[in-house]
């Protein structure tokens, strides 16, 4: 039972990838506009979907580096995922519990963790000017002010199922058959 649970829990992290996991929306005179969101995989890669609002600033989005930075550490969490799913279809096919696909979501986990703590890089300011720490205090002050990030159900899903296999490990995968 445990070694299918992880199969469809890493069937779910893998598909999360595709979904949508970070909005970032511009307060204009009161009313929140949706600039972008990205994906799993727009978050490795360094892309954006513009929002409607934001198709008429195009130019300036896209020569701005903020929206072109990767976060390679999801992209490890990708390729741990993918491991683990791997390694979750051959317990599957074996018919026997693996704790490996606990450990490997543990570590996605807390890849994930640390890169949330960080902020993705969509959501961190650019590289202003530093001509004085004054500047870059309001520069900071207005970001936080006008610039609202959220994330969306995509990431907690994968958040999620990558909980999944490590309350399969927790629960007695560690336990051996007898």
């Amino acid at each position: 039972m445990g070694s299918k649970l992880n199969f469809f829990a890493m069937l779910a992290a893998v598909g999360a990838f595709f979904l949508p996991w970070l909005e970032v929306s511009c307060t204009v005179k009161g009313e929140s506009k949706g600039m972008f969101t990205q994906t799993g995989i727009q978050v490795i890669k360094g892309d954006a979907t513009l929002g409607e609002e934001a198709k008429s600033l195009k130019e300036l989005i896209t020569k701005d580096k903020q929206s072109n930075e990767a976060a390679p550490m999801v992209g490890i969490v990708a390729a741990v995922v993918g491991l683990g799913f791997l390694v979750s279809v051959v317990g599957v096919r074996a018919g026997g519990r693996t704790h490996s696909v606990g450990i490997l979501a543990a570590c996605a986990l807390a890849l994930m963790g640390a890169q949330m703590a960080m902020e993705f890089p969509a959501t961190r300011p650019s590289g202003a000017p530093e001509n004085s720490g004054v500047v870059q205090e309001q520069s900071e002050k207005m970001r936080k002010e006008f610039i609202k990030e959220r994330y969306l159900p995509g990431i907690y899903l994968e958040l999620g199922a990558l909980t999944v296999p490590v309350l399969v490990l927790l629960a007695g995968g560690w336990r051996r058959p007898n």
